[in-house]
């Protein structure tokens, strides 16, 4: 699972188990919205909650102890006050561990955005400094180390020009490929082609017709690109196939490829290997269509890749 670049909080007493009363989990800062999950509705008295089941591996001071399923909400003490974002439930192995000015890291999944990765850093971190001098007196923000994180802003915009783009006819291959990327982080365009097959494809591999999901959702199936980024390939989800990981590494390497009559193909050569079983399940299988059936893997993409790993097999036998 690949994460993407942390952004943190310097912990105040009530974020931590030392509080009294009747609070409970962390505070969000709103700076800090763009990186939580999108939570949608309106918080009333009639309604005073809103929240998004996550799940989150902990970690103390670079310990891992454990994960456990959390909420993110809006919350408002029965709609008495102004909402609030909080992190509430099964906290305890790192909240209660927590003081005052502690800091806290958040690490969102790019390939699966309800799955985080929560870390407690205490005053006796040996990192604890480094982190102290990077906020740069801000008490909570982006841990400037490298590429911006991912943002819902910028993601859902992505996501709207790919979806705007499918009324035109398929565009496969960008020449200004490279100015795309620049403008536009390759990790946010990452993250929202692959919503968009999730979507359309219903969560399954269109090759095996696998669908594994976890109670909230997420589900480990990789976006593959048919013609690929680095030969110009474009985010139009007609250049794209939503596969299950061992799938899509085969797809990548040439061992699996689409016929003409749409139908997967494992070369002779493939499966004349003693432990390629699964991959000899697949052979004949029908290409899955993605709904709506417009959007399905274009003719000219799947010709691309099929060329590309028959090239791949041959250079591969000698």
């Amino acid at each position: 699972m690949i994460f993407d670049q942390p952004v943190f909080k310097i912990l105040s007493l009530n974020d931590t188990g030392a509080a009294v009363g009747h609070q409970g989990g962390m505070v969000i800062p709103k700076g800090l919205e763009d990186y939580m999950p999108s939570l949608s509705g309106v918080v009333n008295a009639l309604s005073p909650t809103i929240d998004q089941q996550i799940e989150a591996e902990l970690f103390l001071n670079g310990e891992y102890v454990g994960t456990v399923a959390t909420r993110y909400q809006y919350q408002t003490w029965g709609g008495a006050r102004s909402p609030e974002r909080r992190l509430t439930g099964n906290l305890g192995a790192i909240r209660n561990y927590a003081a005052e000015n502690d800091i806290l890291l958040i690490e969102r999944s790019l390939d699966d955005l309800l799955h985080y990765r929560l870390s407690v850093e205490t005053k006796s971190s040996t990192i604890y400094k480094q982190l102290l001098a990077l906020a740069n007196g801000r008490r909570w923000g982006v841990v400037e180390t490298g590429v911006p994180p991912a943002g819902n802003r910028a993601i859902e915009r992505t996501l709207a020009d790919i979806e705007h783009a499918e009324d035109d006819l398929p565009t496969l291959i960008s020449d200004d490929r490279a100015t795309i990327i620049s403008m536009v982080e390759r990790k946010v365009r990452d993250v929202a082609f692959r919503r968009r097959l999730v979507d359309i494809y219903n969560s399954r591999c269109a090759v095996s017709g696998i669908s594994i999901q976890k109670p909230s959702g997420g589900t480990g199936l990789d976006a593959a690109h048919i013609i690929p980024v680095e030969a110009g390939g474009t985010d139009d989800p007609r250049n794209g196939l939503l596969l299950s990981k061992d799938v899509h590494w085969a797809f990548d390497n040439g061992l699996v490829h689409i016929g003409a009559d749409r139908r997967v193909v494992v070369p002779e050569l493939v499966r004349a290997v003693p432990s390629n079983d699964f991959l000899r399940t697949l052979n004949g299988l029908s290409l899955t269509n993605p709904s709506p059936t417009s959007l399905r893997a274009a003719d000219e993409a799947l010709e691309w890749h099929r060329n590309a790993a028959m090239e791949k097999l041959e250079a591969g036998a000698h």
